[in-house]
């Protein structure tokens, strides 16, 4: 993909760095407090909401809109779920649910409430 881009875009150079899930939260958010902040990077839903709120991600209508980047193609919920005050910071590549599947008769027989 990068190979690609960098054909079709000869003046921007694109550097891949790899920071392991443990570390990687903890990693942008000391990059973002020294202004060290990637252009483009993953971030998940919780950590949208407060850099959102913050003012740390960049609007990415103007650069949608010029761009001539289809949305359609993204689920409109997880779509939806990257904006605030009317603004588009993300375009989700991946959405997904966190689920937990339990076994009542366990949860029973040990006298456990459910999770909730």
């Amino acid at each position: 993909m990068r190979k690609i881009f960098e054909k079709t875009h000869p003046s921007i150079k694109v550097k891949i760095e790899t920071i392991g899930y443990g570390d990687y939260f903890t990693v942008m958010q000391t990059r973002i407090a020294g202004g060290n902040v990637p252009d483009a990077f993953e971030l998940n839903y919780e950590n949208f909401a407060t850099y959102a709120k913050k003012g740390t991600l960049l609007p990415l209508d103007e650069l949608i809109t010029k761009g001539k980047f289809d949305t359609v193609v993204i689920n409109e919920n997880a779509l939806h779920a990257f904006k605030a005050n009317n603004l588009q910071y993300g375009l989700p590549f991946s959405f997904s649910n966190v689920i937990l599947i339990y076994n009542k008769e366990l949860f029973d027989k040990a006298g456990i409430a459910y999770p909730t």
